[in-house]
């Protein structure tokens, strides 16, 4: 505009915007049909302020794909919108000069935004991208593929080929998960077209409203014999009792468009451990209300209610005592931060003194449930030794002997550092890994990720571990090593794989620089080492 204010002549080259070479960089989809299909490309309100509505909190709250451009600077508070509105450990990548020779591609968490971009002395030329694809792909979740490449379904330029259920099986796809992948309690069996909820209708009315919920939530529909003609998409079943029976370990939610009482009567039975329950809602034909029957915080039924009845235009009736006294549920924040309980024996006694308004006591004293409480002041108190009596909480990575009243949480605090000879057998490496971690009284669900030498054939028996226990496996090279200071430097490690130390080395990396609780111990053919992870670097 101002080129033509001043009468000079001019010609626009397109080029291709940071957001975009930042997709092809990550080889990453930023819109995904039932996921997200929108992408916001914004800034946090700096120097130049942002018009009214426009505000980061405002157009986060949409959970869609964000691209947030010349926000570096406002690092706290993009971390604190970001972690409020898509989850603390929220996946998050930072992008330094996309697509020019030096780039750098950095992953972290929303929580962690701040911290990371201040560690990398991050300020500028940086893109942020967030949102639920990210999540996707960190997870290797299924995710559906656009009817456009879908053999089952007629457009313009194609006539269908496929069947409904060839469409049926062509219509989702599997994401390759990232490092850092939470520990999550799977289905025991396997969902029918890899779709998580399954959706229950037994009437006419009742079947006719499951295909409007099924429009706007994924979910794999089964009706009776008789009422199958309503949908070509719908698996037929004889009896509610039988199908349930085959069904409800197979899918992470199941939805009932019937009487609550006669769900009741089916689901009983199968019932077991509310870690691996399945969430269980249930509405009457008319959508009014919705009801969280099973599995309300770890299962995620409430959300799944309250998401239901936006759909129906009904009301999600919601009866877990926390969520009545407006206490949080230790359990669902808990998981949110990515803590991990030994049981939830104890959680009744607490979540009923949380209800009852009794303060509960809480001994964090590494201060990684604490700060997540704060809006709570009057229901939480910090101590730092364990109490005699009464319910309380423990969050912390060390194996002591706590009273059986304890609600014990396990942080993923730890890093293991592995070295080990080539060919080594991964079995001979966990039986080291776990004599350590039993010695030294250190959980093995604090273990957070693996790291190890960035070396040909050494790696074989750390990635088997890792995959074995579900964690990431980092690994660091030789001048990555040879810079970290160790108490046990080896020559025979600097001759055999040309740096001093390899365990203590990657543990201590790995843990950002954090503290060695355990140095190097040795079996015959592999070493082992414990760091506490530093998350304030």
């Amino acid at each position: 505009m101002l080129l033509k204010k001043a009468g000079i002549s001019y010609s626009q080259i397109p080029g291709v915007t940071a957001a975009m070479a930042a997709a092809a960089a990550l080889n990453l989809e930023l819109t995904l049909p039932e996921t997200t299909q929108s992408l916001i490309i914004t800034r946090a309100s700096g120097r130049t302020q942002v018009p009214k509505g426009e505000d980061l909190s405002t157009l986060a709250a949409h959970r869609a794909s964000l691209a947030l451009y010349l926000s570096a600077e406002q690092g706290r508070e993009v971390s604190k919108i970001l972690a409020q509105n898509y989850g603390p450990l929220s996946p998050v990548v930072i992008l330094y000069r996309v697509s020019w020779p030096d780039e750098k591609i950095i992953w972290t968490e929303a929580r962690q935004l701040a911290e990371t971009l201040e560690k990398e002395k991050l300020r500028r030329h940086c893109l942020i991208l967030a949102g639920p694809t990210l999540a996707a792909l960190m997870e290797g979740r299924e995710v559906a593929k656009s009817k456009l490449y879908d053999a089952g379904f007629s457009h313009l330029m194609r006539q269908s080929q496929s069947s409904a259920q060839e469409k049926n099986e062509a219509a989702y796809i599997q994401t390759q998960p990232l490092p850092g992948l939470a520990e999550r309690v799977e289905p025991k069996g396997k969902s029918l077209d890899n779709i998580v909820t399954a959706l229950y209708a037994l009437t006419e009315p009742g079947a006719r409203l499951a295909l409007k919920i099924t429009q706007a939530l994924p979910a794999k529909l089964f009706l009776p014999n008789r009422l199958t003609h309503l949908s070509t998409e719908a698996a037929a079943f004889e009896t509610l009792g039988a199908i349930i029976k085959d069904n409800f370990h197979s899918f992470r939610a199941h939805v009932f468009i019937a009487a609550t009482g006669l769900v009741v009567r089916l689901i009983g039975p199968l019932m077991e451990d509310k870690r691996s329950d399945p969430a269980v809602v249930c509405l009457g034909q008319d959508g009014q209300n919705v009801i969280s029957l099973l599995s309300g915080h770890l299962g995620g039924a409430n959300q799944l209610a309250k998401e239901i009845a936006s759909i129906t235009m009904g009301r999600a009736i919601i009866n877990t005592a926390t969520d009545i006294t407006s206490v949080p549920a230790l359990e669902t924040v808990a998981r949110d931060l990515g803590l991990k309980e030994e049981s939830l024996k104890p959680l009744a006694a607490v979540s009923r003194a949380l209800c009852e308004g009794q303060p509960v006591e809480i001994l964090d004293p590494y201060g990684f449930l604490l700060p997540a409480l704060t809006k709570w002041p009057d229901s939480f108190i910090a101590i730092n030794k364990a109490p005699v009596s009464g319910p309380f909480v423990v969050v912390d990575f060390n194996e002591l002997n706590y009273p059986p009243q304890a609600l014990i949480f396990r942080p993923p605090a730890l890093a293991l550092g592995l070295g080990c000879h080539k060919g080594l057998d991964c079995a001979e490496l966990e039986e080291l890994a776990l004599e350590v971690l039993k010695t030294n009284r250190l959980s093995l669900k604090s273990i957070k990720l693996l790291a190890t030498i960035d070396s040909r054939g050494g790696q074989e028996a750390p990635a088997k571990l890792a995959q074995k226990w579900n964690l990431p496996l980092l690994t660091f090279d030789k001048n990555e090593l040879s810079k970290v200071k160790v108490p046990n430097p080896s020559q025979i490690v600097q001759k055999n794989a040309g740096v001093p130390s390899v365990c203590e080395a990657a543990a201590i990396l790995a843990a950002k620089g954090g503290q060695l609780l355990t140095t190097k111990t040795k079996s015959a053919r592999a070493t082992c080492a414990t760091a506490l992870i530093n998350y304030q670097s």
